[in-house]
């Protein structure tokens, strides 16, 4: 417990002694949180504009005008058992000229002489069933209900979007590991910088018969000191960044509080880890 102690009064010596090369280490972990934290917030908000569109892709069922009231409610029934559908929506003939003048700002009335537009219901799919398979077989479910005469499903449309889904995320997935892997080689070439400038200190350790795992200790301390310093001001940056782009551009990202503190503990991990290979790489 006394050589803890010590170690951690030595790392925040060392911390303190070295205001340059701690700096850089700082800085190279600053960087590289930061450049994380930014594609990850691309990364959410692509997926939230994806999600936008996906909702907009409606799917609507066309309701045989013939039927009564009743026999409509016994049809909204049907469909809203059917796994996967989340709720529908009733459109009578008045509410789909009023979405009609909504759309293009004409009134169908005026443009027809009269109404044409069918009866029908507007369907909601759950989250999970989104998906290419799952929908095509809730519209085929749908399609075999009498008192359906039609289906209208933006397919093409639905389609593009998981194309540019799957592209996003390949690119996503490249993306994000070679900022990794240049973040890690940033933070670990910049942390052998600071362990060769305090090669003489180590030496001598070792010539009065100091063991590698009491060297190593004070860096490690060092190193979370560091990392946490580095990931609090990523942190920071990437808060007045949202704010700004908020303010000064409307752009809003729906992010959790909690993205701050894996920054902060991603910092600490990377200062630590960091120091702990190139520590024990330089002792043998």
């Amino acid at each position: 417990m006394i050589s803890i102690i010590f170690s951690f009064k030595e790392g925040i010596k060392g911390f303190k002694r070295a205001k340059l090369s701690s700096f850089v280490s700082i800085f190279a972990i600053f960087i590289s949180l930061s450049a994380l934290g930014i594609f990850t917030l691309l990364t959410l908000k692509f997926q939230e504009i994806l999600n936008e569109i996906e909702k907009k892709v409606e799917l609507e069922a066309v309701i045989d005008e013939r039927l009564v009231e009743n026999e409509i409610k016994t049809l909204s029934s049907k469909i809203i058992n059917i796994k996967g559908v989340e709720n529908i929506e009733f459109i009578s003939k008045e509410k789909a000229a009023k979405r009609f003048q909504e759309s293009f700002g004409e009134d169908i009335s005026e443009l027809y002489g009269d109404n044409p537009l069918p009866i029908s219901f507007i369907i909601k799919v759950k989250k999970e069933f989104l998906n290419k398979e799952s929908r095509d077989g809730i519209v085929s479910k749908i399609e075999n209900i009498n008192g359906i005469t039609e289906t209208i499903f933006k397919r093409e449309l639905f389609l593009i979007i998981e194309r540019y889904r799957n592209i996003f995320l390949i690119a996503d997935l490249v993306g994000g590991i070679l900022i990794a892997l240049a973040s890690i080689f940033i933070i670990s070439n910049t942390i052998k910088i600071t362990i060769y400038a305090k090669s003489k200190t180590i030496k001598i350790m070792k010539l009065i018969g100091a063991t590698d795992s009491f060297i190593k200790r004070p860096f490690l301390f060092e190193g979370l000191a560091q990392g946490i310093i580095g990931g609090i001001f990523s942190s920071i940056f990437i808060y007045v960044l949202i704010k700004s782009l908020a303010f000064f551009l409307e752009i809003s990202f729906a992010i959790d509080a909690k993205l701050y503190l894996v920054i902060i503990l991603s910092g600490a991990i990377l200062g630590f880890l960091g120091y702990l290979w190139s520590v024990k790489k330089f002792l043998t």
